[in-house]
């Protein structure tokens, strides 16, 4: 077991909201790098991404083209890990513009075919966020992936709300613990963690 708050730049927030002092794409991009994560910004790393998300996910997933429309408009969402240059792991979320928030309230909202105008870059301002999917091929790779998704959200986004779809058994047993909450028992694999929600990841180190 650890304790992710050893992780938490706290010192980097400030004392309202407890929102950090600097956040956009560039800090997003930073902090994913540093711990092995590459943006995909290219027609290979996107396609890599896809073919990975397409193995692990047992559903309709997104297809290239709204992948790398919605990479284009955030410019932060989306991220593969690489074991000995094969991409085992993936990673990525949005920030919802004030549209993707009306989509959401008014049961508009489809994680497949996202449209580009429900997201934005992220921001101090970011009120609300999507987590559009996370999954590993390996066991680091899973560990990678829930521990960066878990310090990221506690490290730039305590004062938003997340919502999160949750498509295979593996991922429903990792939400609770993460903060996570059915939103209706009529869509039992979508949920939401509001702002503030603190979790610690477990697991061996």
């Amino acid at each position: 077991m650890f304790d992710t708050s050893r992780d938490t730049p706290s010192h980097q927030r400030s004392a309202e909201s407890g929102r950090p002092e600097s956040l956009g794409p560039a800090e997003i991009r930073s902090f994913m790098n540093a711990r092995g994560f590459e943006a995909c910004d290219t027609a290979e790393q996107i396609a890599a991404f896809h073919a990975l998300a397409d193995r692990l996910i047992p559903c309709e997933i997104a297809n290239v083209a709204t992948i790398t429309a919605i990479q284009s408009k955030s410019r932060s969402a989306v991220y593969v890990l690489r074991e000995d240059g094969e991409a085992t792991g993936f990673l990525a979320f949005f920030a919802f513009s004030d549209e993707g928030v009306r989509a959401v309230e008014e049961g508009r909202f489809h994680g497949v075919r996202v449209e580009p105008d429900w997201v934005c870059a992220p921001s101090r301002e970011t009120r609300f966020g999507y987590v559009w999917g996370f999954g590993g091929a390996s066991r680091r790779a899973c560990f990678a992936v829930i521990k960066t998704g878990r310090i990221m959200r506690d490290s730039f986004f305590p004062h938003i709300g997340a919502y999160a779809r949750a498509a295979t058994p593996d991922g429903r047993k990792v939400m609770e613990p993460l903060g996570y909450r059915v939103v209706s028992p009529a869509d039992p694999g979508f949920y939401y963690a509001p702002p503030g929600s603190v979790a610690h990841v477990g697991g061996a180190s």
